[in-house]
């Protein structure tokens, strides 16, 4: 699923903390609305291990495939569409918090 536009960041936290059943592997690079700037990650999900990272802000087109077995394709594309659907002005705060977190855990 292509994103486009800065996501919410607590959106994008949400899907990694409670990924899609069946899904055993999220990846794909994210920008997300970081006050009056963005900020731009890789997410790297296989099994319960995150990885996250930044990612420099030029190349590609940004967006998140999910991979697995017997998985709602529907509902997966939801999830995916939801995590990644815009921002709204000033909803990034404890969302970014909680990315921040979960890079550092990744380093």
């Amino acid at each position: 699923v292509a994103a486009d536009a800065p996501a919410d960041p607590g959106r994008l936290v949400d899907l990694l903390e409670d990924p899609p059943e069946g899904a055993y592997r999220l990846k794909g690079t994210v920008t997300v609305a970081a006050g009056r700037r963005t900020r731009r990650f890789a997410v790297n999900m296989v099994g319960r291990q995150l990885h996250v990272t930044a990612h420099p802000k030029n190349g590609g087109q940004d967006g998140l495939v999910a991979i697995g077995m017997h998985v709602d394709t529907g509902e997966v594309r939801r999830r995916l569409k939801e995590a990644l659907s815009p921002a709204e002005e000033g909803a990034e705060g404890d969302g970014l918090r909680r990315l921040t977190r979960l890079r550092r855990l990744s380093e």
